[in-house]
């Protein structure tokens, strides 16, 4: 539904987007919605949750993957300074 509306590059990020959802599970995705680089950037603007996930949910996705990356890096900092 969503790729019938796209071309380009637009469609290959959509393709991408469904392939994590299929085989990637949490971590992939998580990773793809937080990558930083011009490709994780490319990624976010054509969102296929888009009208599927209500803002609500969107933000909650957003603010857990937020506390585990926080998490991840306060132990990751704590087991290096206790080294």
């Amino acid at each position: 539904m969503v790729r019938s509306n796209t071309s380009g590059a637009c469609r290959d990020d959509v393709d991408e987007w469904e392939r994590l959802i299929r085989e990637g599970g949490d971590d992939k995705l998580r990773a793809a919605a937080l990558d930083p680089s011009p490709h994780g950037i490319s990624m976010r603007q054509d969102n296929p949750f888009l009208g599927i996930m209500t803002e609500r949910d969107r933000l909650k996705v957003i603010k857990d993957a937020y506390d585990a990356e926080r998490a991840i890096r306060a132990s990751a900092s704590l087991h290096k300074s206790h080294s």
